[in-house]
């Protein structure tokens, strides 16, 4: 057996659950998932360096999108927004919040209700005010973005039937 660790462990999950993820609906995803837990699947993190970076990484199961340096920039200005006016922040945060517990409750006895609509519209409405969680992208940044999400994506695999990636 290779001496390397991540080949071992690689090797130890699809040793413990091969039998089980055979009896899954889905045994590829199930073993994915295994791989998944166990940290086998992550990738290197490509970069692109627009005004705000994004990171893209593929986790082995998703494709993940870090826009963290987007959301550090709306929480400064709302941070900012604070010290100018704590009193007006805080109570549209606690009137967030109220419709979140409203929402919650709603969502329990009949699902999407007017209270999920009122909250989604006060956060859209403070997002704005914050300068808005659009990113613009040169178009050069763009295609970095698209390429990334490419090899991160991986080769298309088509499953049985599915036409949309077959080749002729």
């Amino acid at each position: 057996m290779s001496t390397n660790p991540k080949i071992r462990a690689a090797a130890d999950v699809l040793a413990s659950t091969s039998f089980e993820t055979r009896q899954a609906p889905d045994p590829y995803t199930a073993m994915a998932h295994r791989l998944e837990e166990a940290n086998l699947l992550v990738q290197p993190t490509a970069s692109v360096y627009a005004a705000l970076p994004v990171r893209v990484r593929r986790t082995g199961l998703a494709i993940e999108l870090d826009t963290s340096a987007l959301m550090r920039a709306l929480l400064t200005t709302l941070a900012d927004q604070f010290s100018e006016d704590p009193e007006g922040v805080g109570e549209a945060l606690l009137e967030i919040s109220q419709l979140s517990d409203s929402a919650r409750a709603e969502h329990t006895l009949d699902g999407r209700g007017h209270a999920e609509h009122a909250r989604d519209e006060k956060l859209d409405a403070l997002i704005e005010d914050l300068g808005g969680a659009e990113q613009q992208l040169t178009f050069t940044h763009a295609w970095q973005v698209v390429d990334a999400l490419a090899r991160a994506a991986g080769p298309r695999i088509p499953r049985q039937g599915d036409t949309q990636g077959a080749v002729a």
